[in-house]
C-alpha cells in the first residue's frame, strides 16, 4: 500500500513539473498584436486615438522612431502590440495574434 502512495507522489510531482516547464515555454514564444488586412481605417484611427490618451505613442509621432511609413495600418500596429504587451489583449475587431515578427 506504501509504494502506491509513493508512486502516486511520484507521479503527481513529474506532471506537475512537466505542465510548469509547458507553460514556461508557451510564455516565451514570441507573439505581436497586428492590424487585419480587413480592418476599417476609421476603426484603426480611433484605436489609435484611444490608446494614445493612456499610452506613449511618441514613437508613432512624426520625428519618433516608427512614424515612418506615416499610414493608419503601420501606427495602429504600434496601439495593438502596446496595449498586447501590456494587458495580454488584442482588439478582435481590428487585431490578430501571430507568431511572425512583422
Amino acid at each position: 500500500m506504501e509504494k502506491t502512495n509513493l508512486y502516486y507522489l511520484l507521479l503527481l510531482f513529474t506532471s506537475c513539473v512537466l505542465i510548469s516547464a509547458y507553460a514556461n515555454d508557451e510564455k516565451q514564444t514570441k507573439s505581436w498584436c497586428i492590424a487585419r488586412l480587413t480592418a476599417d481605417l476609421d476603426l484603426m484611427q480611433s484605436y489609435i486615438n484611444l490608446v494614445c490618451t493612456f499610452e506613449d505613442c511618441s514613437p508613432i509621432k512624426q520625428g519618433g522612431a516608427c512614424f515612418f511609413p506615416d499610414l493608419v495600418p503601420n501606427h495602429v500596429n504600434y496601439c495593438l502590440n502596446v496595449v498586447y504587451k501590456r494587458n495580454g489583449t488584442c482588439e478582435s475587431n481590428i487585431g490578430s495574434i501571430t507568431t511572425i515578427d512583422p
